[in-house]
């Protein structure tokens, strides 16, 4: 996904701003539900590169782990052999956060079906500390995406409401182990929504395109967008907590997020892109 015809400046929160999400965050963090789990993922090298199986194969084994810990089934499949099976793992991560993780690749394997020729595996195992069934705010949120699977170049959009007053935020969940907050943003910050109101992302004023792309060499990538909605009565903002266009890794922004995550409610939107 690229994000065309923005520039922005990086702001960092006061420090009594930052004091008080520590503050929230430790507490939250003491009454949360931590698990430690071990888990593993495959994925077949089919129509990918190499660098794309591991990555599926690590989402694989995280979407599991989360699985595991929380008690819910998003796929049966332990296999990835295509990236429409990897988008629905995304949908997971709704349901516990992972915030450390020990990483283990083991010895590539081959898997073959009938008398076709084998295919090179890959395969890790994860040692991961996930945060499950996370207290959050119901403000009856809704979110959808234009499409479920692009083209190369095509155009997405995000539609949002909630049945109560709130202060949305963006996230995109990269094809390469990366989450950045797309919105809100120093060109576009009203990112309050009224009862039952529509927000459109981006705004159709505000002159920018969410264009998808593949990651460069890739003929296939799957994604995602994390829609997160928090009440205006709060005392901090999205903007305290995430520096728009920051490149988190997975582990350390989904810390991040899962201190202020019982104030919030959310959404994941999977999607697949195709060169």
């Amino acid at each position: 996904m690229m994000l065309s015809n923005y520039s922005f400046i990086k702001k960092a929160p006061s420090l009594l701003i930052l004091i008080g999400l520590l503050i929230f965050g430790f507490s939250n963090l003491c009454f949360a539900e931590q698990k430690i789990v071990k888990t593993t993922g495959s994925c077949a090298i089919v129509g990918m590169t190499p660098d794309q199986a591991s990555y599926l194969a690590k989402q694989r084994a995280r979407s599991a782990a989360i699985e595991k810990a929380a008690g819910v089934s998003v796929s049966s499949s332990t296999l990835v052999t295509n990236g429409k099976v990897a988008a629905n793992f995304i949908k997971s991560f709704s349901y516990g956060f992972i915030i450390a993780e020990k990483v283990k690749w083991l010895p590539i394997s081959q898997h073959q079906v009938a008398d076709n020729p084998p295919i090179p595996v890959y395969g890790v195992e994860l040692t991961s500390t996930v945060i499950t069934n996370p207290k959050k705010t119901h403000l009856g949120l809704k979110a959808k995406l234009n499409k479920s699977v692009f083209k190369y170049g095509e155009k997405s959009f995000i539609t949002v409401s909630s049945r109560k007053r709130a202060e949305v935020a963006i996230f995109n969940i990269t094809a390469d182990n990366k989450v950045i907050m797309l919105f809100p943003q120093d060109y576009d910050s009203k990112n309050v929504i009224s009862q039952s109101a529509t927000l459109l992302f981006p705004r159709p004023e505000s002159g920018m395109e969410l264009t998808m792309v593949t990651m460069d060499g890739h003929k296939h990538d799957a994604e995602g967008f994390m829609i997160a909605a928090m009440h205006t009565n709060e005392q901090i903002s999205w903007l305290d907590c995430f520096i728009p266009n920051e490149q988190y890794d997975f582990c350390s922004f989904f810390k991040k997020y899962s201190k202020v995550a019982h104030l919030s409610e959310d959404k994941v939107l999977p999607y697949e892109v195709y060169f």
